[in-house]
């Protein structure tokens, strides 16, 4: 479980690091959407499993 914990928590950091690199360079677009997108079927999959 703790495992589980960690590997989320650096994927997560490392989306969110995509999508401020992206707007950082003004590159607004898919490359903004789509780790967006990620994150938050990580949250609501989290959300379904507690169920």
């Amino acid at each position: 479980m703790a495992k589980s914990s960690l590997f989320h928590a650096l994927f997560i950091g490392f989306l969110v690091g995509i999508v401020i690199y992206s707007v950082v360079k003004d590159t607004v677009g898919l490359v903004t959407l789509v780790p967006l997108f990620l994150i938050y079927r990580m949250f609501g999959k989290h959300k379904d499993e507690e169920d």
